[in-house]
């Protein structure tokens, strides 16, 4: 969740301000994201229920850590399909995630404990929405002053350059909360005997 919000700090800007978009077409694009969602969603659902959640959240974990790469290596005129690929592997990749980790959360303690587990659960994915928003402006803006040599605390007009070094920084960070997730899930998988196929 801070990863994913990390991508709604910075987006807005990359297609508006340093890409010149109209608020109205920056929408459109960025509708990939929960339209993928919509779709990746209920096959999630589906197929934690037929294979186990263990190897679907590791893919998921794992196509969120590309997508952060592949915003890293975005310019402001990169091709929009490239936008639209990365942002739709990310949509696909949350979905693959966020059922599967709610199971095997849920699963992991006792019946007495389920609600204790869920409020803690809803917690953690708040959490990570505020930590996203904070860390991502800050890394942005810290960037963005190193680049300039002065302290900025907007985008500035004229200057797309500037903002592209800042959303690289940016989305490195974003790709190392992905990693450490990814790796953490991995840790946590094989504690738990490794993945186990359901049938």
């Amino acid at each position: 969740f801070s990863s994913n919000f990390f991508v709604n700090v910075v987006i807005p800007f990359y297609l508006q301000s340093a890409r010149g978009l109209s608020p109205s077409y920056a929408g459109l694009l960025m509708m990939v994201f929960p339209f993928l969602m919509v779709i990746g969603s209920p096959l999630s659902g589906y197929l934690t229920d037929k294979i186990g959640p263990e190897i679907l959240v590791l893919i998921g974990l794992g196509m969120l850590s590309v997508t952060q790469l592949m915003y890293m290596f975005m310019h402001a005129d990169s091709p929009l399909w490239y936008y639209v690929i990365a942002t739709a592997i990310m949509g696909l990749g949350n979905s693959l995630f966020q059922s599967p980790n709610n199971t095997m959360v849920m699963s992991s303690v006792t019946k007495e404990n389920l609600g204790v587990a869920g409020s803690l659960n809803s917690f953690a994915r708040n959490l990570g929405m505020v930590i996203g928003i904070s860390m991502a402006t800050t890394i942005l803006y810290n960037a963005m002053s190193s680049k300039m040599g002065e302290r900025v605390t907007t985008y500035i007009a004229n200057r797309p350059d500037v903002f592209i070094y800042g959303m690289k920084i940016t989305f490195l960070g974003s790709f190392l909360l992905c990693l450490v997730a990814l790796l953490l899930t991995l840790y946590r998988v094989k504690k738990q005997g490794g993945i186990r196929k359901h049938v």
